[in-house]
């Protein structure tokens, strides 16, 4: 199946009869074909799967064309890790079904459960301070279910840092390799990222992460609680990246910040729940991880600016998102302010 061809229904359809029903032999009948909003980086579409006794509501999650792609990951990859932690059942996240390389959509893809549910970026709307708060709690414990997955339990694809100092290093090294590749030398990115390497926090033992978890890809199940989608940016890393990285996008993209209300006990509860101190799990050490997880929305947006600079009767959306980076400057510089005035860095003797 041609890349343009994935939005067409009828094309859809006759693509995946052809694999889950002739070939797979899972169902008798496709309807209900429905593109899911919110899937800028891979195709989102769900559909109904019917044989003689039910009707199931599945997603299609598969791999944007080459010319339409946002960011490069592996399906694959993506499956696997879904798989392996569906295999457990300690997260909640939807069920996988089917992956396929791609001979039959074209492209990489696979199928898993449809979740009745909203995101959180949606039901969080009009909600009370004290709902927000309980959502808050749930999210805690969705995020230490996540970071308490046994490492030697997941694909072996997924590479482990053998050092911890090394990971954030490496980090750091993309938040200065996006000065060297900016069209003009930009003194902020230098000054963030010599502040990166300087304010250090207490190392944390390696986890999985999820990579991107904020509202949009967090959904508030019919059932209450919640279930992690979008795993594309899994990996093994510092579980401070994930808090830090959906407070950051929950001020920005993707609000409301439902730790907000009490950040103080989500850190107590988080340590309760998990062992860890807190040396490691503290408001500060978590706004640090904020803002090195932030190198790839500023990345992305240093993009958009050379492209605006190279082309300047584009589109105006893409002007727009260029102005957007300004924004993320001052968020970036308000939280080193307050981390200056209340942080609590390791102690110890820093390396590289």
């Amino acid at each position: 199946m041609p890349g343009e061809k994935m939005i067409d229904e009828e094309s859809l359809i006759k693509d995946l009869t052809r694999w889950l029903i002739d070939d797979l032999r899972a169902g008798t009948r496709i309807d209900g074909v429905q593109a899911l909003s919110g899937g800028y980086s891979q195709m989102m579409i769900a559909f109904t799967l019917h044989d003689d006794e039910h009707a199931r509501r599945l997603v299609l999650r598969a791999n944007r064309p080459s010319n339409e792609a946002v960011t490069a990951t592996d399906r694959s990859l993506e499956y696997a890790t879904i798989a392996s932690l569906s295999g457990r059942g300690n997260v909640p996240l939807p069920a996988p079904h089917w992956f396929d390389g791609g001979a039959a959509l074209g492209v990489p893809c696979f199928v898993v459960d449809h979740i009745d549910g909203t995101s959180m970026s949606v039901a969080c709307r009009g909600l009370s301070e004290t709902a927000r708060d309980e959502l808050g709690h749930k999210l805690c414990d969705l995020m230490v279910a996540i970071h308490s997955t046994p490492i030697d339990s997941l694909p072996s694809e997924l590479d482990v840092p053998t050092d911890w100092y090394g990971y954030v290093d490496s980090i750091i090294q993309r938040w200065r390799q996006i000065e060297r590749s900016a069209p003009e030398p930009d003194p902020f990115v230098r000054y963030l990222a010599n502040w990166l390497q300087r304010n250090k926090p207490a190392p944390a033992p390696m986890t999985l992460i999820h990579g991107e978890l904020n509202n949009d890809n967090i959904l508030l199940r019919s059932d209450g609680e919640l279930s992690a989608v979008d795993w594309e940016f899994a990996r093994i890393g510092d579980p401070r990246e994930d808090i830090g990285w959906y407070r950051a996008a929950s001020n920005g993209a993707a609000p409301p910040d439902v730790l907000a209300g009490d950040f103080d006990g989500f850190c107590e509860r988080y340590r309760t729940a998990t062992g860890l101190g807190s040396d490691v799990i503290n408001p500060a050490s978590i706004g640090y991880f904020g803002l090195l997880a932030t190198v790839n929305a500023y990345s992305s947006l240093v993009q958009t600016c050379a492209t605006v600079e190279s082309n300047l009767g584009g589109p105006v959306l893409t002007a727009y998102m260029s102005a957007v980076l300004g924004r993320l400057q001052l968020n970036i510089m308000q939280t080193i302010r307050d981390l200056d005035g209340n942080a609590v860095h390791d102690t110890r003797p820093q390396r590289g």
